[in-house]
């Protein structure tokens, strides 16, 4: 019998951390605010824009269950 590896996708909308991006004026963002991302990871305690490249391979990266999950393992 074979051994068979199993791979966890790590996604940012499944993250506890992650968060949708705010949106800055133009003139007020700086570089790192406008990077394009629309998730932002809130781990260190500030909001830290991140693509989904980055949730992927994160070490921090925790499930946060959705609201169905969570009923069904309340039961």
């Amino acid at each position: 019998m074979a051994d068979a590896a199993t791979t966890t996708l790590h996604t940012p909308w499944d993250c506890r951390w992650s968060r949708f991006a705010r949106r800055t004026r133009a003139r007020a963002a700086t570089r790192e605010q406008t990077r394009g991302s629309l998730w932002e990871c809130v781990h260190t305690g500030s909001r830290v824009p991140i693509t989904e490249a980055d949730c992927a391979s994160c070490p921090f990266w925790e499930y946060q269950p959705t609201g169905d999950a969570a009923l069904e393992q309340a039961g």
